[in-house]
């Protein structure tokens, strides 16, 4: 047995070292392939500050210097060939990854058919879905559109000539929809994109010579300035289908265009191609990505607008009720994306993303000292922002809990809501410290901190505490929770909220009054619907005196019985409570719900008076005896003697 084991160690002993010598191996060629690498990245980094610095000086010679001669069909012939090979070595090594795209772009197609599909079905059980036009009326466009939207993540790296061919895909999408959201004079202009896109790409198949990219980018430079220039001209035309903010907004986007190709056709001209080319580059394609993620933004508005009406959607009332909430929340977010993503687009076409971060992030760094203290500005920065997420995230998960897993697990009233403030408190409390440790402020600091926090509690934040520490009795021992009808004092109303510091009790007049949780504790509180919702109603009669008393509290009983919203248990009751020295005296009492009461109050209160009424049993009046006495025939005492002429008056 020794022996077998001995040699089962020794086989897979020496199949580990194999194995080693295989990635000993892989390692040396990685790391002579790396060393081979690094130069070509470093020089790429130098030729990119090269022509970063070079912007505004000559690289070429003005076009009336120019070889002529570069343009034979030898040298343009060789420039296509190489640019061909180099995309048909790329796609015989991406295979798998465009394998992979194809499949990506028909998951999208049938996923929007079948969105389209459940649209069409809740138009016609007539359910309003407005908005839903760019994707309804040209769904298959729209399934390529955003099955091609992550091409440059399949295809990094890719020859320029790769990537005009995948645009010319990409645009075939882009200009059966864009016609749906231009205004009405712009819809017979598609035309203007794909030119000068042609244009544009066209030059990277002759990269290999000089003078005909140059020609090329000069044509594109007066036609996307025609174009340009036409649209600001008739947008007195167009404008009128515009608000007012996005007229102006687009109309100024015009002419910041319009010299900025001017500008490009100039130094064309002049010689200095790159600063030609990034600035009709970057015009271009910053106008063309604000066109496509507009159409984007429309066509996710739509999918989202359509699974909330779906039938899935009908299934899951957290889903079903609050669609317009989850609309109202997720256009602000996707504007505010894809505007973001506009802005990196713009600068990374112009070429000076790298210099915009790197100046945020030395600005953000900016450091100012106070003895041992130093802060910088985005250390502030930090900490609002982490706090903010933070309270999004308590938001969002105390809106699920309250619509979604609390009302399923029929907990007793006053739970939930307890629930959803402790779990508040807690995301705030740990979003607080991970902002502090964002900020750059040790621990060790916050404990000095919290150390003359309870310094000046001990002074004067005693109310303040005594105020929490009662909010977190309310919510654990729950005398008083959200909804009840509660009486502190002269005070009376129902409970709107029970706050870290305070609550807010509504009053029947509609004034809201903010009551200190420490009053709530410490004083006498009347909750009326604190166990049960039910209240008895007490309505005193008084009737006079000769009146049938049996034959009364019939007819009060009968009263109470009858209307809808008195409860049969406890059953209503009619009690002769004094025989006074005016009236007979009863009291009804009857039981309702507590949002019953006062109206139930009045309406038996009028029945009870008509029922008395035909019954024939009078109310009670006050009486009173009055005595008069005269010292005199008809006079008072104290009172001078009437004249006789008064007196027969």
């Amino acid at each position: 047995s020794i022996s077998s084991t001995l040699e089962v160690i020794e086989s897979a002993t020496r199949l580990l070292n194999d194995r080693r010598s295989s990635l000993l191996t892989l390692q040396q060629q990685i790391s002579e392939h790396l060393l081979t690498i690094s130069p070509m990245f470093e020089e790429a980094d130098r030729v990119q500050v090269r022509i970063e610095s070079s912007v505004l000086t000559r690289d070429v010679n003005p076009i009336w210097l120019a070889d002529w001669g570069e343009l034979s069909a030898e040298k343009i012939e060789e420039s296509s060939v190489d640019s061909l090979e180099a995309v048909s070595v790329y796609v015989s090594v991406r295979t798998l990854q465009i394998a992979l795209h194809l499949i990506f772009v028909l998951l999208c197609v049938w996923m929007v058919h079948r969105v389209a599909s459940a649209a069409h079905r809740a138009r016609e059980r007539g359910v309003e879905i407005g908005g839903t036009e760019v994707l309804l009326s040209r769904p298959i466009s729209a399934a390529g559109l955003v099955g091609m939207l992550p091409a440059a993540w399949f295809y990094p790296l890719a020859p320029d000539v790769f990537r005009v061919f995948t645009g010319l895909i990409f645009l075939f999408p882009v200009f059966r929809l864009l016609p749906l959201v231009l205004p009405g004079i712009l819809r017979s202009r598609p035309w203007l994109i794909l030119s000068v896109y042609l244009l544009q790409h066209l030059r990277q198949l002759w990269l290999f010579t000089s003078l005909l990219p140059r020609l090329l980018l000069l044509a594109e430079g007066m036609l996307l300035g025609a174009g340009l220039l036409w649209l600001l001209t008739s947008s007195r035309k167009w404008g009128r289908e515009l608000p007012p903010t996005r007229r102006w907004l687009l109309k100024f986007s015009l002419l910041i265009g319009v010299l900025a190709v001017l500008s490009s056709i100039l130094s064309n001209l002049l010689g200095n191609l790159t600063l030609s080319e990034l600035l009709i580059g970057g015009t271009y394609q910053s106008g063309a990505a604000a066109a496509l993620l507009y159409v984007v933004y429309l066509i996710l508005e739509s999918l989202l607008l359509i699974a909330l009406h779906s039938q899935w959607a009908a299934r899951v009332p957290v889903v079903s009720q609050h669609s317009d909430l989850y609309m109202g929340k997720a256009r602000p977010l996707l504007k505010a994306l894809l505007v973001l993503a506009w802005i990196d687009i713009t600068l990374q076409n112009f070429r000076i993303r790298t210099i915009v971060l790197d100046r945020v992030s030395a600005f953000l760094a900016v450091e100012w000292s106070l003895g041992s203290i130093s802060i910088s500005i985005g250390d502030p920065l930090a900490f609002g922002l982490t706090l903010l997420a933070a309270l999004l995230l308590s938001r969002l998960i105390r809106f699920f809990l309250k619509e979604a897993v609390l009302p399923k697990a029929n907990l007793p009233r006053g739970i939930p809501y307890a629930v959803t403030q402790i779990v508040h408190y807690t995301i705030l409390s740990l979003g607080f410290l991970m902002a502090v440790a964002a900020a750059g402020f040790g621990l060790d600091r916050l404990a000095l901190l919290a150390g003359a926090f309870g310094v000046g509690i001990g002074f004067g934040l005693q109310n303040v505490v005594n105020n929490f520490v009662s909010g977190i009795i309310l919510l654990f021992e729950r005398p008083v929770q959200v909804g009840d009808l509660i009486e502190l004092g002269s005070l009376m109303g129902h409970v709107q909220r029970i706050g870290i510091r305070s609550s807010t009790v509504r009053t029947f007049a509609g004034a809201e009054v903010i009551v200190p949780n420490g009053d709530l504790i410490a004083n006498q509180v009347v909750n009326w619907s604190l166990s049960d919702q039910l209240r008895r109603v007490d309505i005193p009669v008084g009737v006079a005196h000769g009146s049938d008393a049996e034959r009364v509290q019939e007819v009060l009983l009968e009263v109470a019985a009858s209307h809808p919203n008195v409860l049969d248990n406890p059953e209503p009751a009619c009690i002769f409570t004094e025989l006074g020295e005016n009236s007979l005296r009863f009291e009804v009492r009857a039981w309702t719900r507590l949002e019953h009461f006062l109206g139930v109050k009045s309406q038996l209160g009028v029945a009870i008076d008509q029922a008395l009424r035909r019954a024939g049993v009078q109310i009670a009046l006050p009486q009173r005896d009055v005595h008069l006495r005269f010292d005199q025939i008809g006079q008072a005492p104290d009172q001078e003697p009437d004249t006789p002429d008064s007196s027969e008056k």
